[in-house]
């Protein structure tokens, strides 16, 4: 009908055939050839392992009679109307496939561009059932043998025809004849695309809609699965949400979609077969319970008693927030079914914003949002759900609930990505403080505490006023040359805000600012406003060897040490050596410590001793340690590179060692 209006539309009809636009990637034998660039056998092959074996023998058969009888009798070709036609048929099946092959026609999804070629190929079949007998002018039982099974093949061939259509249905694309490896698992789909058409998503949609009969399903819209949807009863159709992929719940995948996407095979819900091969995968990958059913309340209630003994929560809001084992959980202690109805956001702020995907940094966080109802679960009358985060650092994390659609924020929390720092540091520094020996550098609007190399500021029941001001921080070093070279005031200046360095804990108010790993003699901190100093306080080099032997005491005194020997010696937290003896009078703190430290790379060395093959950090106790009620501490910083083994203890020149401790630095 398209050349009826016009002839001359066949001429365009043959440019087009190698000036499509559109380019698809087929799998062809396990290869994927771009549309354009199909191999010659593409069409002849596809063709060959879908049509029913015995329409191939049929059509076989009627082309080599066709053949054998124009070139057995040439000059009768234009006078046997029957001859002229069957030829004129063989025309129309062998002439396209030569120009596709030779236009190097764009070519994709099987053979489907060509189908009109099964006209002409059944009516060669036909007479290649018809030939077998027919010229024979005395009709017997002999004579008509071949024609009889050949019927018998067509019936046969029709009936296994029918078959897999049955066995198919509605699914009839898949049909693929015995020319296949069909008996391997997934060797089909290894080797042809199969429900390229995507038809089978419908199924897909079919299975969560009675899976999941309350909530709303959020899917990832892939190709036809928009179309696949429409075909739904429209109130089911009404809780199908299309989302993209980072916010579906949901993938429905056909084979070609799994192939990019290998991973979602362990997430599999729901999969259909065959021949033995996936063609339609339900998956969901971030049923965060191990995939597969939905897990008893055991799962839910192991997983909750798990989190809130590690530590208590990132943040507090209609839903507790924690922070544990590289993912986020949230509780809620009294809940209801619905409360888990509204969509979870989460917004995740990287350290760095090249780790995040291309088409999100030009908004400086990642979006995720997932369903509450599909995810979670209930127990005992409490909730909870769990959400991975990624492995890239997270500076701050925001979440909390919302209705799509609606514009309304049920609540919101919003947190730094590396909280649980905070909460170790808070609770280390309240349970030493208990025990007597942690004592806060000073008490004022906030407490200010040397733990770890760094201060801790720490203000109860804080106001929006407290966390206005600014925090200042000057770092006096021991050795001017430590300072950066474009301090010229003598001291480092780290001023900082608490929305950058603090989070509120139940209430409480919590800020870290990292120290310098050099000597420091000094400390001045404090806050201001625009207009005046709130508070201050100056730590001088006495006072803070005396709060680091004080939070050494109290952290390191229950636990097992690396060495033991007239001190003890542990391998620390923030990277250094902490030395520790119980009854400790003054004579036991004046000879002096050497630390010889051996690298796993003798290459970390300075150069000047890469020859010995340590390093020497020797030191006087009253330069790194002080007494405190008859305790004495001492802390060491360690090097950033690689440590193999530390050798260390105490000598006084010209007597000899007193004790020696040697062991490897990772125990």
């Amino acid at each position: 009908p398209y050349y009826w209006e016009n002839p001359r539309r066949f001429i365009d009809g043959i440019q087009a055939l190698s000036q499509h636009p559109v380019l698809v990637n087929n799998l062809f034998r396990q290869q994927i050839v771009r549309s354009d660039a199909v191999p010659a056998g593409y069409l002849p092959v596809w063709f060959g392992i879908t049509a029913p074996p015995a329409a191939l023998l049929l059509g076989g058969a009627g082309m080599a009679v066709v053949l054998w009888r124009g070139f057995r009798a040439p000059g009768r070709v234009l006078q046997n109307g029957e001859l002229r036609f069957l030829l004129l048929l063989l025309g129309c099946l062998a002439l396209p496939v030569v120009i596709a092959i030779v236009l190097q026609s764009h070519l994709y999804q099987g053979w489907r561009q060509m189908y009109f070629l099964w006209g002409p190929f059944c009516l060669l079949a036909a007479a290649g059932l018809r030939c077998p007998g027919n010229n024979r002018r005395r009709k017997t039982a002999w004579s008509l043998t071949p024609r009889m099974a050949g019927y018998g093949l067509a019936a046969a061939g029709l009936g296994g025809a029918v078959y897999a259509i049955v066995t198919l249905h509605p699914h009839q694309q898949l049909y693929f004849n015995l020319l296949v490896n069909r008996a391997a698992p997934e060797e089909l789909r290894q080797q042809y695309d199969m429900d390229y058409w995507q038809t089978a998503q419908l199924q897909g949609l079919e299975y969560l809609l009675a899976r999941y009969p309350e909530a709303t399903l959020y899917v990832m819209d892939r190709s036809l699965a928009a179309r696949n949807r429409l075909l739904l009863p429209a109130a089911a159709r009404g809780r199908i949400a299309l989302s993209d992929e980072g916010a579906a719940d949901f993938h429905i995948l056909s084979d070609r979609n799994l192939r990019h996407r290998p991973g979602l095979a362990e997430a599999a819900l729901y999969r259909r077969r065959a021949y033995g091969s996936v063609y339609l995968t339900v998956a969901a990958p971030r049923l965060v319970w191990g995939g597969g059913p939905r897990p008893g309340a055991a799962v839910y209630r192991a997983a909750y008693r798990r989190v809130t003994a590690a530590a208590g929560p990132a943040a507090r809001a209609d839903f507790d927030v924690y922070l544990h084992d590289g993912a986020l959980y949230y509780v809620k202690e009294n809940c209801r079914p619905e409360d888990t109805g509204p969509r979870v956001f989460l917004h995740l702020y990287p350290v760095n914003d090249a780790d995040l995907p291309v088409d999100r940094q030009e908004y400086g966080f990642n979006n995720q949002s997932f369903n509450f109802a599909l995810l979670g679960g209930f127990f005992d009358g409490k909730c909870i759900t769990r959400e991975p985060l990624p492995d890239y650092p997270i500076a701050r994390i925001c979440t909390g609930q919302h209705l799509v659609g609606q514009g309304i924020q049920l609540w919101q929390a919003e947190f730094p990505g590396n909280i649980l720092q905070y909460r170790t540091a808070y609770e280390s520094i309240r349970t030493g403080a208990s025990g007597g020996y942690l004592e806060p550098a000073a008490r004022g609007n906030f407490e200010v505490y040397l733990s770890e190399n760094r201060l801790v500021y720490i203000k109860e029941r804080c106001s929006t006023t407290d966390r206005e001001a600014r925090f200042y921080l000057h770092l006096v070093p021991q050795y001017a040359a430590d300072l950066p070279d474009n301090r010229q005031s003598g001291f480092n200046n780290l001023d900082f805000g608490f929305a950058e360095m603090g989070v509120v804990l139940d209430g409480d108010c919590v800020a870290i600012a990292p120290l310098p790993d050099y000597p420091i003699l000094s400390i001045r901190t404090g806050q201001f406003s625009e207009s005046s100093q709130l508070w201050r306080t100056e730590l001088t080099g006495e006072r803070l060897k005396h709060l680091a032997a004080s939070e050494a005491i109290a952290v390191y005194s229950g636990r097992e040490p690396a060495a033991r020997s007239e001190w003890n010696v542990y391998i620390g937290d923030a990277n250094r050596l902490v030395y520790l003896k119980e009854s400790c009078a003054a004579a036991d703190a004046e000879a002096r410590f050497y630390m010889h430290i051996i690298p796993e790379d003798v290459a970390d060395l300075p150069a000047e001793r890469r020859e010995t093959g340590f390093e020497n950090r020797d030191f006087r106790f009253g330069d790194r340690g002080a007494m405190l009620e008859g305790r004495c501490a001492a802390t060491v910083p360690l090097p950033d590179y690689p440590i193999a083994r530390i050798r260390t203890g105490q000598y006084i020149a010209g007597q000899g060692e007193l004790w020696r401790a040697d062991f490897p630095a990772g125990q």
